[in-house]
């Protein structure tokens, strides 16, 4: 998030998981620019970062935020200027990082008020447009047009239909998504609008906002369009990912309906993963998740995550790093690179950052001081960054963790010598890739040490397995064999509480 990552001041990196700013503070502008990202380039890049996911820059109401956007041709003037903007992508494509632009299509800023004093859904009912706010905005100025917008309210319930499609985000208004002229109209203005800015300033992607309440057909003539252009230009690994804040259902809906759509956020993933390692769902559900879990076409993707700048469906936010061990921490940041997608970090989770509260302010914090000129949060060998940066090396090292193909193991647990079918504590899945086979195998467990035997079943697994790497000191998995009795392929493995454990087919062995 610009507005609260670096203001571009030197200033001199504290040891601290507290972020700058209370909630009352974080509700307006902190200061975080362009030119703050700019010189933090390095600190990403020895992170292991590849991409640099930007929140929107153009100019907008009064929302530290970005997404209320007023002018779609302007870079906000609080963030920076056009020429900070080319500059900072120059230098990331120097840097080998790719930049991703984050894109609002479903609704403009606050910029205009209804005739009723009070506007929510109400089946579909269309409202008296009233007046625009300023003579100066929207932004191109054929967006000044009330027929472009729904003018359905304000939604209240965000996932009934069509409800979600048609009503306003809160005081952002919603843009036309039917199949009207008007619509149409939209839909060339914001093609128009975006490819203006791959043009001008050469950004590598698009992060989609909002895409649920834009609907899939909208979605996929704005796509088509922009693929369009890319294409053209030249540009054929554009990518392309969309927010669809849903389950695992209308996520792939989206994926399979829309051909130019690389990835879709995984937030099914978001919503079980942090909870299971807070000991409040179990690997049950998230076995069930995975066998729902349709396999995903070439070439399609899902980008993974542990924290954001929303943390939908928390009565209280909180960060990913809140109120965790760093055993589960590293438990946790491990699982992210070796699971299926993209992994995709929050800033300032590097860092540890514990932020909780009654609102998404809280989550927010700012990665500088806001009361001096002098202190901000970028250190790199403090324990947060440093395990990212390990399991992000090992990603790269390893195609199979980040190419290959994924299948859940059978897990047997093992008391007293007894096998028995508890899976509540072990899971195990492999991910293969040409051949590269890998094997990760996880605890959940807070508290107990456990045995178990992972069976394969496929006999490309029969063979010695090497340890990559393991969250525990104590660990005695330096080398493992799968044996096959009785038909019957097993790998015997003891892992410690929240001790995740890579291995590695040994070739030939």
């Amino acid at each position: 998030m610009l507005d609260r990552f670096h203001d571009g001041l030197n200033r001199t990196s504290i040891d601290s998981r507290t972020g700058f700013g209370d909630e009352e503070k974080l509700k307006s502008f902190c200061g975080g620019n362009l030119k703050g990202v700019l010189l933090k380039l390095d600190y990403i890049k020895a992170l292991g970062c590849t991409a640099i996911w930007l929140s929107p820059f153009l100019e907008n109401d009064d929302k530290y935020h970005g997404y209320a956007i007023r002018n779609f041709l302007k870079v906000d003037p609080r963030f920076g200027s056009l020429e900070d903007l080319k500059l900072l992508v120059d230098e990331c494509h120097k840097k080998d990082l790719r930049v991703i632009m984050d894109v609002v299509v479903n609704h403009s800023g606050d910029i205009w008020s209804y005739q009723e004093p009070s506007a929510t859904y109400d089946k579909g009912k269309v409202y008296t447009f009233g007046a625009w706010k300023s003579r100066e905005w929207p932004v191109p100025i054929e967006l000044r047009n009330p027929g472009l917008y729904n003018r359905r309210g304000s939604i209240i319930n965000f996932d009934e239909y069509p409800e979600t499609l048609e009503g306003d985000i809160f005081e952002l208004k919603s843009f036309r998504n039917d199949h009207s002229p008007e619509a149409r109209k939209v839909l060339e203005l914001l093609a128009s609008i975006y490819t203006y800015w791959i043009k001008e300033i050469g950004v590598d992607g698009f992060r989609i906002d909002a895409a649920k309440h834009f609907g899939i057909p909208a979605l996929k003539q704005f796509v088509e369009s922009i693929r369009d252009y890319t294409e053209k230009a030249g540009h054929q690994d554009f990518f392309l990912f969309a927010e669809v804040a849903s389950g695992d259902d209308l996520a792939e809906e989206f994926l399979n309906e829309i051909t130019g759509l690389n990835a879709v956020i995984d937030f099914p993933l978001h919503f079980i993963l942090p909870e299971m390692i807070r000991g409040n769902a179990y690997p049950d559900q998230f076995i069930k998740l995975m066998n729902h879990r349709k396999k995903l076409s070439e070439g399609k993707s899902k980008v993974t995550f542990l924290d954001n700048h929303d943390q939908l469906g928390q009565q209280v936010k909180k960060r990913f790093a809140a109120d965790l061990s760093e055993k589960q921490f590293e438990f946790g940041i491990g699982f992210l690179f070796c699971f299926p997608g993209i992994p995709c970090l929050y800033y300032g989770t590097e860092q540890g950052l514990d932020g909780r509260g009654k609102s998404d302010n809280a989550v927010r914090e700012s990665m500088f001081a806001l009361d001096n000129q002098f202190e901000d949060l970028f250190l790199q060998d403090n324990f947060y960054f440093k395990k990212i940066q390990e399991f992000s090396n090992i990603r790269k090292q390893f195609p199979a963790l980040s190419k290959g193909g994924f299948k859940l193991l059978e897990v047997l647990e093992l008391t007293k010598g007894v096998k028995y079918g508890n899976k509540k504590s072990i899971l195990a899945f492999s991910r293969t890739y040409e051949s590269e086979l890998m094997l990760i195998i996880c605890n959940f467990s807070s508290n107990k040490k456990i045995k178990g035997l992972v069976r394969p079943e496929k006999e490309r697994y029969v063979g010695a397995f090497e340890k990559i790497k393991s969250t525990s000191s104590n660990s005695n998995n330096n080398f493992l064999e799968v044996k096959t009795e009785e038909n019957d392929s097993t790998i015997a493995v003891e892992l410690e509480p929240f001790e995740i454990l890579i291995l590695k087919k040994i070739n030939g062995k």
